[in-house]
């Protein structure tokens, strides 16, 4: 599971990624649930601020960054 927040809002979403991947719909839907309309306080997910990462075997969260494929999708990348 990934949480997304922007912290300019104070807003959060929880998603569940696919092997380390946020499908076209899911980067529309954080877009969406982080930030409002015409605001430039983001990406193109709608994140703003540090994001975590949880594996499905509950491991402990880990900062990461995301990158936008061409597609619309999303890849979880961890942070460095």
């Amino acid at each position: 599971m990934i949480t997304l927040k922007n912290d300019f809002h104070g807003t959060e979403i929880t998603l569940h990624d696919k092997c380390g991947r946020l499908s076209k719909s899911q980067v529309r839907k954080a877009k969406k649930a982080l930030c409002c309309g015409e605001c430039t306080c983001s990406n193109e997910i709608g994140t703003r601020g540090y994001q975590s990462w949880q594996q499905a075997d509950g491991s402990e969260r880990q900062r990461v960054v995301l990158s936008v494929a061409q597609d619309g999708s999303a890849e979880i990348l961890p942070y460095v």
